[in-house]
């Protein structure tokens, strides 16, 4: 799955990267802490890899768009029976993404649709038959609860007055290419 977020990641940097100064994080996931001596649960998003090489997502006044993706549902195959070959039967997996888009308001506030509207329907994934976008993408726009859910409790001028943070949520649907994944 790693690398179906990759390839967006690699469609993003080349839409947005050479126009904004850009902060790619991947694929992410959602952590809690407990922190201070008041034992307070702080939640937030960490690039995943390896345990000892872990990142914390932060907005970082460096960049002026920040993107992260998490995968916040199961992971679901079914039998297709007309991609099926001989006695291998054909399993159709659907890879629910939430993209995390952060970006400074003085981008605009139409950022979030034109990457909605840009995002190819299908991507070329090595080791996958096919990658298709299989529904509308849908847009989140309320900053408030997209921030508390992948930031927890953070100071309000840092996030609010100068970011602009969307979630997308979105499907894709692949076919793995059985005989070239190892």
């Amino acid at each position: 799955m790693t690398s179906i977020i990759d390839a967006i990641d690699d469609w993003t940097q080349n839409r947005y990267g050479t126009t904004y100064n850009t902060k790619l994080y991947g694929y992410c996931e959602l952590v809690k802490k407990t922190a201070g001596e008041n034992n307070v649960e702080q939640i937030f998003s960490v690039t995943v890899g390896s345990v000892s090489n872990r990142e914390q997502v932060s907005i970082n006044d460096r960049y002026n768009f920040i993107t992260w993706i998490r995968i916040p549902n199961p992971i679901t195959y079914e039998g297709v029976e007309g991609w099926s070959f001989g006695k291998s039967e054909a399993r159709v997996g659907t890879l629910p993404l939430k993209i995390i888009i952060a970006h400074k308001i003085d981008l605009g506030e139409n950022v979030v649709f034109d990457f909605v509207n840009s995002i190819p329907s299908k991507f070329t994934v090595p080791g996958y038959q096919y990658v298709f976008v299989n529904d509308k993408p849908a847009v989140d726009t309320d900053h408030e609860s997209v921030s508390s859910t992948e930031f927890g409790n953070i100071s309000y001028d840092k996030h609010r007055l100068k970011w602009n943070v969307y979630a997308i949520t979105l499907t894709i649907e692949f076919l793995e290419c059985v005989e070239l994944t190892p």
